[in-house]
């Protein structure tokens, strides 16, 4: 009752032949012995909750897939925030930055899931998307320090991710 019976098209019509889905399961019903044989009554059974093999490979890319998604609607979200006159340069760094979240993101659709399952490929793609966005942050920071006027702050380039705001 599971599987579909292929014995009408079969060129061997004495055997009877079952195609079964993926993710099917036997579940053993009975056994018995005849003469010198060990008989198995199976019963298919079909798991549509467990993850076909081609999923469980995946899962690596598709968590930084997500990751890039969540990073990149992050920041169109805060580029977005406020009527348009009020818009800063932040903003529209904010926005470049959630394109070029994107455009890693389609750089790496069609890329094999396996080269994810390799740890430092994984570390340098993740490290990538996280640098863009410490680099809004911080950016959003220092835009927020020198509207309130309580700080001078000068850093360079990488020195600021790596300093953050304990060099104030």
């Amino acid at each position: 009752d599971r599987g579909a019976e292929m014995e009408w098209i079969s060129q061997y019509p004495h055997e009877k032949e079952i195609l079964l889905p993926p993710l099917v399961g036997f579940q053993a019903i009975n056994t018995r012995v005849e003469r010198k044989t060990l008989v198995v009554e199976l019963r298919p059974s079909l798991n549509l909750k467990s993850p076909t093999i081609e999923e469980v490979i995946g899962k690596l890319k598709s968590s930084y897939l997500t990751l890039l998604d969540i990073l990149k609607g992050s920041l169109q979200a805060e580029a977005l925030v406020g009527p348009s006159e009020e818009r800063t340069e932040l903003h529209e760094s904010k926005a470049k930055a959630a394109e070029e979240l994107g455009l890693q993101r389609k750089a790496h659709e069609e890329t094999n899931p396996r080269w994810f399952n390799n740890a430092l490929n994984y570390q340098e793609a993740s490290t990538a998307a996280f640098a863009i966005d410490a680099k809004m942050a911080t950016k959003s920071i220092l835009a927020e320090m020198k509207t309130s006027g309580a700080y001078t702050a000068t850093f360079g380039g990488y020195q600021m991710h790596k300093l953050g705001l304990t060099g104030l």
